[in-house]
């Protein structure tokens, strides 16, 4: 873990202020600015009720500023995200910058990451010598002030909605630790795009802004971070590192502050003190409702299994597990939506950053976390303690410190604030489980803790009682390996990587006993084959949690109709579309389709060329009859979708039952499947419609 000296530092708390710090320092800038974020939207606006002379929206604004500076060079980078987010994504970005080009704003999106992992830091750095790094991205629905009122108008995003209060925090740092930050951007920009930048050194005469106040002068701050491992990039895990040692190391209290938790081994640690006769006190702030079926599904099953385990582990009472809650305008309760990922311990150790409590933060995601820690209590982090439960109580950090001067202990605090009708921490409800919900849940299939790739997936899915013996199991790894092949062909031939596989089969195992699963299934592979998510991996999912047909008959079923809307769609407005993001490419196809009717349309989905939902607008736009596309779509899609459920049910059936039928039997679905992949490859390359040559 690398360690830098900050000359100074902030704890910036709640987006409001620190979307007006960023602008200050933007302005303040002579040379540089460089943002990396998970999201980035350039509508949002960043001053709300207020005027500093520019454009209050982020896009505007950064133009603006580069128009008044000639010496300026911004860089954004922000992750190329999974389609499953492109409903809250402003969706313009996933083909660059959506505002006003300028020479001198380089605007690039990054997928260095493996399969199923997201780059999830958030970072500013000015001219080399200020940063900020924490939890908050330039995003929408980010806006809030520290009041967090239950209903504000100024709350709003870009598109006029409003949302709920949402808490979230950052560090500004100067001197060598921001030229750290700057040196952390330059290599994920180095890895992203190959292109060198250079770091330039901490500035002097850089203006500290004026919003901000200096929490502390001439401390060391330590960086830690989280990368999978990626190509010639090592496997990094400090974070987990670092938060199993602040656990283990904490003598007094642990304030945590997190939008997930979900990470088995951070739950494990935390009981482990808990059961201590002399252990600390453990207050844990969160959200306990996501708020959509998603999270809910997925990390909501996680967090409801560990906080019950934990709750289960406080043998001496010193365990407090909250939420931040505010009146409404009718005088109902709102929650506050938690985003922030702080810990404080005894005092003397704070950390902030961007990793939730998950596994994914601890090995899979991009990640990166700023921690102070020495071995005597820091006036300037207890003050943040206070000024943090000040937030939550409605009242300010002198009225917290004087309850905290009466009361024993950090428990004793938050139970003298507690305030049932105004904005409080309230007690989260921890929810009773079902034995299937639990062993989801500890399964950490919905959470996993290594990149995906599809062997890990079905590996997953099978008990290891069901493994066999030592014997069976060399041949079922053997049987593995070649269905890696096998699968890994589908996912780079086709559509594969851009829907998160966990979440699929967590929401598939929610709706399998259900008798409206296979109409749901239907409507699940309309949307996906409409906004581009793998149908392979939509088929694999179901295959392995329904039953394989009724994965064969709703994907057919539920693919075809949505071919359908986007034929109609590129017969409406195809060529418009055509014309404004990749007119070669499906001009091409377009063409290629008009021309061979049946055929052009089954071979392109028996092995797509190009995404689903871009060949159904080429065939809308060109002058394919409808018929000919719902034929020629059925004749090619119906044979590489049976053949996707029978490899993975004889694959999950080897797993489980290793005899000679079961092997033998996936021996020969296996080659098949290859075979008849390689051979409408090769008579696609006679026919010169992959644009490759024999």
């Amino acid at each position: 873990m690398a360690v830098a000296g900050a000359a100074r530092g902030c704890f910036v708390l709640g987006s409001a202020d620190y979307f007006r710090a960023v602008r200050e320092a933007v302005l303040g800038a002579k040379r540089s600015v460089r943002i990396l974020g998970w999201d980035f939207h350039s509508q949002i606006r960043m001053l709300r009720g207020e005027d500093d002379g520019h454009p209050a929206e982020l896009g505007d604004f950064l133009l603006d500023v580069l128009d008044r500076k000639p010496e300026l060079e911004i860089h954004v980078l922000i992750w190329n995200f999974s389609m499953i987010y492109a409903v809250e994504r402003e969706w313009k970005t996933f083909f660059g910058w959506s505002g006003r080009k300028h020479p001198r704003l380089h605007f690039r999106t990054d997928d260095s990451i493996p399969l199923g992992a997201s780059h999830h830091q958030k970072v500013v750095v000015v001219d080399g010598g200020m940063g900020f790094a924490g939890g908050i991205d330039l995003a929408a629905w980010r806006w809030d002030d520290n009041v967090h009122e239950g209903a504000d108008s100024r709350r709003t995003d870009p598109s006029g909605k409003p949302y709920d209060p949402y808490h979230d925090l950052q560090m500004a740092v100067t001197g060598p630790a921001a030229e750290q930050l700057g040196q952390i951007f330059a290599q994920r920009w180095e890895r992203a795009t190959g292109e060198t930048l250079e770091v330039p050194g901490a500035s002097a005469e850089l203006p500290w802004p004026e919003s901000l106040g200096v929490d502390f002068e001439e401390m060391e701050i330590g960086f830690a971070r989280t990368y999978a491992p990626y190509r010639e990039f090592p496997e990094v895990r400090e974070v987990e590192s670092l938060h199993l040692r602040i656990i283990e190391k904490v003598e007094r209290y642990v304030y945590m502050e997190n939008q997930y938790l979900s990470s088995h081994r951070i739950a494990t640690a935390l009981c482990d003190r808990l059961r201590e006769e002399d252990g600390p006190e453990i207050v844990i702030v969160l959200t306990p409702n996501f708020g959509g079926w998603m999270e809910e599904g997925t990390m909501g099953v996680i967090r409801d299994r560990l906080l019950g385990l934990i709750r289960d582990a406080d043998e001496h009472g010193r365990l407090r597990l909250l939420y931040p809650k505010v009146p409404g305008k009718d005088g109902e309760e709102v929650q506050v939506y938690v985003h922030a990922k702080l810990i404080i311990a005894d005092g003397r150790v704070v950390k902030i950053g961007s990793s939730n409590l998950t596994n994914r933060s601890m090995g899979v995601d991009s990640e990166l976390d700023l921690v102070i820690a020495e071995k005597e209590e820091l006036e300037f982090v207890t003050r943040l303690l206070h000024r943090l439960l000040a937030i939550h109580h409605g009242t300010d950090a002198d009225a917290v410190a004087k309850v905290a001067g009466e009361e024993s202990g950090l428990l004793g605090l938050v139970d003298a604030l507690r305030n049932d009708d105004g904005h409080s921490l309230a007690s989260v409800a921890v929810v009773e489980m079902s034995q299937f919900q639990r062993e989801l849940a500890d399964s950490k299939l919905l959470d996993p803790e290594e990149q995906i790739d599809p062997s890990y997936w079905i590996r997953s899915s099978t008990e290891a009682s069901e493994r066999g013996s030592v014997t069976k199991r060399v041949l079922v790894v053997s049987s593995l390996i070649l269905g890696l092949v096998a699968l890994a062909f589908i996912f780079r031939e086709g559509l594969g990587g851009l829907v998160d596989k966990e979440t699929a089969m967590s929401y598939f195992t929610t709706i399998r006993d259900s008798s409206w699963s296979p109409l749901i299934l239907t409507g699940v592979f309309l949307v996906a084959s409409v906004i581009g998510i793998s149908l392979n991996v939509l088929l694999v999912a179901a295959a392995l949690v329904l039953n394989p047909w009724v994965a064969f008959g709703a994907g057919l079923v539920g693919s075809q109709m949505g071919a359908n809307v986007g034929f109609y769609a590129g017969r409406r407005w195809g060529r418009k579309l055509m014309r404004r993001f990749a007119p070669g490419r499906i001009q091409e196809i377009s063409r290629k389709l008009g021309e061979r009717g049946v055929v052009s349309v089954a071979f392109f989905r028996i092995l797509p060329i190009a995404p689903f939902p871009v060949v159904n607008i080429a065939a809308g736009s060109s002058h394919l009859g409808v018929k000919v596309f719902n034929l020629g779509s059925l004749l090619g899609m119906a044979p590489g979708m049976l053949g996707v459920v029978l490899l993975a049910d004889v694959t999950q059936t080897a797993v489980r039952q290793p005899d000679a039928w079961n092997l033998g039997l996936f021996a020969v679905v296996t080659a098949v499947f290859i075979g008849a992949v390689w051979f409408v490859r090769r008579a696609l390359r006679r026919r010169g419609m992959t644009g490759e040559e024999d």
